[in-house]
């Protein structure tokens, strides 16, 4: 068996100006060839070993150019992704996890249940909320997820009316609205756009959906 060295304790990749030559090495005793590398040579009593190992380091170059240009295309995929994609799909691939909303003056947090084009509905230890999404000033806790394709056509979405006639007759429901007021009473009748609300003292008062910030139904 030959043996191999590596002269000056370096080896350069092969390059098209790489060739082989013959020469001996005096330290070692040994006659054979080598492979020159940009002015470095390697070594070998057996020419087979020179050309052995200058292919296992130019396959090895080769894969790690391959694998690099594989994760530059894969980085490049997954931008292109996300530049497509909608809170609407991350909104989504959130459902059954724990979200932060910010609003004006206040954050709510709960697991989100469902979500609507217009509202967001979160459940909480100590209430459930529904909330405008056009109130939300930002969101933490949301996961990266792609853009759905083709599932949204046909999908019954949450609505205002559909959360509010299911808290109707059951506890009172506080709603803060837009300007910051805030109203607590029992649901007595939902409208596509309205929603009546009996006070403590018997008065109703009709609000407008598109008024409201947020409304919360204690535990």
């Amino acid at each position: 068996m030959g043996r191999f060295l590596l002269v000056d304790n370096a080896f350069a990749h092969a390059n098209i100006g790489s060739k082989l030559v013959t020469c001996t090495d005096h330290t070692h005793g040994i006659h054979g060839c080598a492979w020159e590398f940009e002015g470095r040579r390697a070594v070998a009593s057996d020419p087979c070993e020179v050309m052995g190992f200058v292919v296992a380091q130019e396959a090895s170059r080769l894969q790690s150019i391959t694998d690099e240009e594989v994760l530059l295309d894969a980085q490049a995929i997954a931008e292109a992704e996300m530049q497509r994609s909608r809170v609407d799909d991350r909104l989504r691939a959130a459902l059954g996890r724990r979200l932060y909303c910010h609003l004006p003056g206040i954050t709510v947090q709960g697991m989100v249940r469902e979500v609507g084009a217009e509202i967001l509905v979160l459940d909480s230890e100590v209430a459930a909320y529904v909330i405008s999404r056009a109130s939300v000033l930002s969101l933490a806790g949301l996961p990266h997820a792609l853009r759905f394709e083709g599932d949204v056509a046909g999908r019954v979405t949450v609505t205002w009316s559909a959360m509010l006639r299911e808290w109707a007759q059951e506890s009172a429901v506080q709603f803060t609205m837009c300007d910051g007021e805030c109203l607590s009473g029992v649901i007595e009748a939902v409208g596509a756009d309205f929603v009546d609300v009996r006070h403590p003292d018997g008065n109703v008062v009709s609000l407008m959906l598109t008024g409201v910030r947020f409304a919360v139904r204690p535990r």
